[in-house]
């Protein structure tokens, strides 16, 4: 479906409508309802007014400069993901995916690049890469559809490590939603054998082609608490807030766990990251303690701290399990269990430099 701005149209799933006013991107617009609020509306939730419509087919004699007006059609990258039920079952959020052109021999031809967006929400993201130089490259910005995938690139067999890390940010948009979303902020970095190994490459419940993939992230609801920091008009908080964080600015963000001159020691106990953890479930502590994990990891990196201990507790294991996933895709780091007279079976030791001495 074409939309020009000045089209007519009405809402799909709620009563109402409005004019189109900018065209954001080929799947997003913006319509001015009658009530004068200017909202962001992907292009398939709306359709043109029936009685704009039939004005358009009276006039339709009358030549536009399409020269003066931005129309865009739906992108054919963008695509519907599958329900396939009986395959690996993976969590909602954003993945990357890197798909061989060739499903049975899967290594020796050319891989198709997607971004996935398993959500109920449109996914606005800006994709990086980084270069030999350890520069970032912008290599998109786009919006997906809840629940769709966007084709970005084919990568020639030979040029496959380059895309191997890199960094994706995302804002997740809805139309009408109760609670807003934190926006995404990820980096990944992939382990070059991960692309030589066919066991690297699966199907799952959303992709029933096989394919690398590597999950960015999943959206968390903003705390009440911090919406309402976040909306309040308090220009004194707001300039003490600015001074504070230039402060952090001067200090690396891991000195605040440093107990040595080399090392750092991060307790990812959730309990000691909020004090409204009553108030998260489960998939939202893990998201919360992976990010606090993933900003100290890569500050020690960037401050050259030789090693790093990571307090995750024992319980079931899971947040232990996706630390070392995580490590487990990353070059130039040595990791095992820590201490076991200090933390027992509850931290993992991190040498981020050279491995220790036995």
């Amino acid at each position: 479906m074409k939309f020009k701005i000045g089209d007519e149209v009405k809402f799909l799933d709620q009563i109402g409508g409005g004019k189109v006013t900018k065209i954001v991107n080929p799947t997003m617009v913006c319509v001015c309802t009658e009530d004068g609020f200017e909202l962001p509306v992907m292009i398939n939730e709306i359709i043109l007014s029936p009685d704009y419509q039939r004005k358009e087919e009276i006039i339709n004699n009358v030549e536009v400069d399409k020269g003066d007006v931005p129309v865009f059609e739906e992108t054919k990258r963008i695509s519907k993901l599958q329900k396939l039920t009986s395959l690996q079952n993976l969590q909602q959020g954003i993945y990357l995916s890197f798909m061989p052109q060739d499903q049975i021999w899967l290594l020796k031809d050319k891989m198709d690049l997607f971004i996935v967006n398993y959500t109920p929400f449109a996914a606005v993201f800006t994709l990086f890469i980084k270069d030999k130089h350890k520069e970032y490259q912008f290599v998109e910005s786009n919006t997906i559809p809840s629940f769709s995938k966007i084709y970005i690139t084919h990568i020639e067999h030979e040029e496959i490590y380059n895309w191997s890390s890199g960094y994706v940010q995302v804002l997740f948009v809805k139309q009408n939603c109760s609670k807003m979303q934190l926006p995404l902020h990820s980096s990944f970095a992939i382990k070059e054998s991960r692309f030589v190994q066919k066991e690297s490459f699966t199907a799952n419940n959303f992709l029933s082609q096989k394919s690398l993939i590597v999950h960015l992230g999943t959206p968390v609801v903003i705390e009440e608490k911090e919406k309402q920091n976040f909306l309040k008009d308090d220009t004194k908080a707001t300039q003490n807030k600015i001074q504070n964080s230039q402060i952090q600015k001067d200090k690396p963000f891991i000195s605040r766990y440093m107990i040595s001159d080399t090392t750092a020691e991060v307790d990812l106990h959730i309990d000691s990251i909020t004090r409204d953890a009553g108030q998260l479930d489960k998939s939202q502590m893990l998201r919360m303690q992976l990010d606090l994990f993933a900003k100290c990891l890569d500050a020690a990196i960037v401050a050259g701290v030789h090693k790093i201990i990571f307090i995750h507790g024992t319980g079931v294991g899971i947040l232990k399990r996706e630390i070392c996933k995580i490590l487990d895709d990353l070059p130039n780091l040595h990791y095992f269990n820590a201490s076991m007279q200090k933390y027992g079976n509850g931290a993992t030791e991190v040498w981020l430099k050279t491995k220790p001495t036995q």
